[in-house]
C-alpha cells in the first residue's frame, strides 16, 4: 500500500501475488532444526534438508520463532551457536537470505531493545548474524496496549554495511487492511509533540519534569525535542 501507483506498484503487486507464500503453525509441527542429545545440541539433518529444499530458489525467507525452532535452553550460548550454524547452512545451500524472528527478554523490552544482544539466548546468535534489526512498539505497554501504536525499527548490527537510521512506522488503516507507513523526521517530531501535549497535567510541566519522567513511549531525548517543538510553535508557553 505504501508504493505509489505505476509500474513499480504493479510489479510489487505481481511479486506478492505470485511469489509470496507462508506455512502456518499447523503446517510446521516437527520443524525444529536442532535437538539436544546427551546434553549436546545437534542438527536434525532430515528437517534441515527438507526445509532447504522447500525454500530453494527463494530470495528472502523468514523463520519464526527461534524458540520454536531450536530445542533446549535458548539462554545457552551453545544451543544458539548450533542453531546459528544450521540457519547459515540453510542459507548457503538454498541460496536464500534467511531471517530469524527472535523475541527479546522482558528487561530488554522495557528498555527499548536498542542493541543486537537484546534477543533471548545471549550473544551467540547475534554474533553469527550478518544483520540484526530490532522492532519495538514504544506505546505498547500495560494490559491494554494500543494496536495502532507506532512501530520503531532500529538496525542494530550490519556486518557488511553501516547500520541504518531508525525508522518510525505508523500503522494506517485502509479499506484493504492495515499497513505500516514510514514517518519522516518532521512527522515523528509532530507526533511526539502531540503525545507530550496530551500527557501534560493541568498544572503544567517543566523541562526538568520531562527529563526525569518522560511520557510512556518517549525517550528523554525525544521528549526534550518534542517540548522544544511545542514551545517553538506556541503550543506551550514558558514562564517563571
Amino acid at each position: 500500500e505504501s508504493i505509489p501507483v505505476g509500474p513499480e506498484r504493479a510489479g510489487a503487486t505481481k511479486a506478492i501475488r505470485e511469489d509470496f507464500y507462508f506455512l502456518a503453525r499447523e503446517h510446521v509441527r516437527g520443524f525444529a532444526l536442532t535437538f539436544v542429545e546427551d546434553g549436546e545440541p545437534a542438527a536434525r539433518a532430515g528437517v534441515v534438508g527438507r526445509l532447504t529444499d522447500l525454500v530453494h530458489g527463494a530470495v528472502l525467507v523468514f523463520l519464526e520463532t527461534a524458540a520454536r525452532l531450536a530445542e533446549g535452553n535458548e539462554n545457552e550460548n551453545r544451543v544458539q551457536s548450533a542453531f546459528a550454524q544450521v540457519v547459515e547452512q540453510i542459507a548457503i545451500d538454498s541460496g536464500a537470505a534467511v531471517g530469524i524472528v527472535r523475541h527479546v527478554g522482558k528487561a530488554a523490552a522495557r528498555e527499548g531493545a536498542t542493541d543486537s544482544y537484546a534477543g533471548r539466548g545471549g550473544g551467540a546468535f547475534s554474533d553469527a548474524a550478518r544483520s540484526v534489526v530490532n522492532l519495538s512498539r514504544p506505546d505498547s505497554k500495560g494490559d491494554d496496549p494500543d494496536p495502532m501504536a507506532p512501530v520503531l525499527m532500529r538496525h542494530a548490527k550490519g556486518t557488511h554495511s553501516r547500520t541504518a537510521p531508525k525508522t518510525l512506522w505508523q500503522p494506517v488503516e485502509t479499506g484493504a487492511g492495515v499497513y505500516l507507513r514510514p514517518l519522516s523526521d518532521d512527522e515523528e517530531l509532530r507526533a511526539n509533540g502531540r503525545k507530550l501535549l496530551a500527557a501534560i497535567p493541568p498544572e503544567g510541566v517543566t523541562a526538568s519534569d520531562v527529563h526525569k519522567k518522560p511520557p510512556a513511549g518517549l525517550s528523554r531525548a525525544a521528549a526534550k525535542a518534542a517540548l522544544e517543538h511545542l514551545a517553538a510553535i506556541g503550543a506551550v508557553v514558558g514562564g517563571e
